[in-house]
């Protein structure tokens, strides 16, 4: 009895993990197939591109350019 209860548990994780896991692939591949160079010329990050960003506030510009034309300078990234 107890080993059919491992067995049935292993196969319900396995159907967790399993199916997640899979049409994540799915969605990964046809993502590929529509747009394989989706990932080859990222944007580049500039000044310009943060400011005007929604993702910040343009409260203080000022201080914000600075922040960000030193971080520019900073930061590298290879993709």
């Amino acid at each position: 009895m107890p080993e059919s209860r491992t067995k049935s548990l292993f196969r319900y994780i396995g159907t967790i993990i399993g199916i997640p896991l899979g049409l994540f692939l799915v969605v990964e591949l046809a993502a590929w197939l529509i747009s394989p160079d989706r990932y080859k010329n990222p944007p580049a990050v500039t000044v310009d591109a943060w400011i005007h960003s929604d993702a910040l506030s343009g409260g203080d510009t000022v201080r914000l350019k600075e922040f960000v034309e030193e971080f520019c300078q900073s930061y590298t990234a290879r993709w």
